[in-house]
């Protein structure tokens, strides 16, 4: 009897140890599906950021952000140039140089009213993600660069050199990087269109030109990385088509400086900056 009622108190350990397991694998099964319930959620958010923006009317705009990374170069201000004569406005994210050139563009970007933002002084990747301290040492050093040149204190607009998802830094320090920016009252900048035009050296214009069409389509908000360094020349061949191909299609041009600009994580299309 003593050894059949010890197999039943057994069993009921069993069965009740085995119930907590079911209840436990239910609240982590209700809790899973609430994750991605609310994942679902921020990706139906992030649709409506990259598909449109909502002007104060209530009507759906067509807005584009035309973004140049790399330089200081003579490139630099080729573009420049363009923008003026369409008598449009870019965001340029450059990286830090101490010469003649250098100084010319950077005044010249801040004084016909473009975006100066900041894509860390020296963009050497090794260097900008070792951790939090290294990167906002860059941020620092580019914005003391400027100032000292121009006479300007940059806007608290940053891009991360291989975008805010590079894989170049380590996770915990690249999360580090993102919430210390936006304790500091920075903010940073992705891409969902890219002229990928920095992928190798041969990309013809036509090309940069064709890229920049596809990436666009279904987007009224079109956040466009192009590249304004020594070889980019295709860049700037191109740059005119670019602008009356959005121009026709209804879009206007902002910059990531105005307070409505689009914060959001991209990478939509899978290409990669620099």
């Amino acid at each position: 009897v003593w050894i059949i009622l010890r197999f039943h108190a057994q069993i009921t350990r069993q069965d009740q140890e085995l119930q907590k397991r079911e209840e436990q694998l239910s609240e982590a099964q209700n809790e899973n599906a609430l994750l991605e319930q609310r994942l679902e959620e921020l990706e139906n958010e992030m649709d409506q950021l990259v598909l449109g923006a909502v002007s104060e009317h209530g009507v759906k705009d067509y807005r584009a952000y035309l973004t140049f990374d790399d330089g200081p170069s003579e490139n630099t201000l080729r573009v420049l140039d363009i923008l003026n004569e369409y008598g449009i406005k870019g965001t340029f994210f450059m990286n830090g140089a101490e010469s003649d050139l250098a100084k010319q563009v950077y005044t010249r970007t801040i004084e016909e009213g473009h975006a100066l933002g900041n894509h860390t002084y020296s963009h050497e990747y090794r260097q900008i993600y070792q951790s939090w301290d290294a990167f906002y040492r860059e941020i620092q050093q580019m914005e003391a660069c400027v100032k000292k040149q121009t006479g300007y204190a940059m806007p608290k607009i940053v891009r991360f050199p291989g975008g805010s998802n590079s894989a170049s830094g380590d996770a915990a320090v690249m999360r580090e990087i993102k919430s210390n920016l936006e304790r500091l009252g920075y903010r940073y900048f992705d891409w969902n269109v890219s002229g990928e035009d920095a992928l190798h050296s041969q990309i013809s214009a036509s090309e940069i030109y064709q890229n920049v069409v596809r990436y666009v389509d279904g987007k009224n908000v079109a956040v466009i990385l192009l590249h304004t360094t020594d070889k980019t020349d295709a860049t700037v061949e191109c740059l005119p088509d670019i602008i009356e191909y959005l121009r026709s299609e209804g879009y206007s041009f902002h910059t990531l400086e105005e307070e409505d600009a689009p914060t959001y994580v991209v990478f939509s299309n899978g290409s990669i900056g620099s």
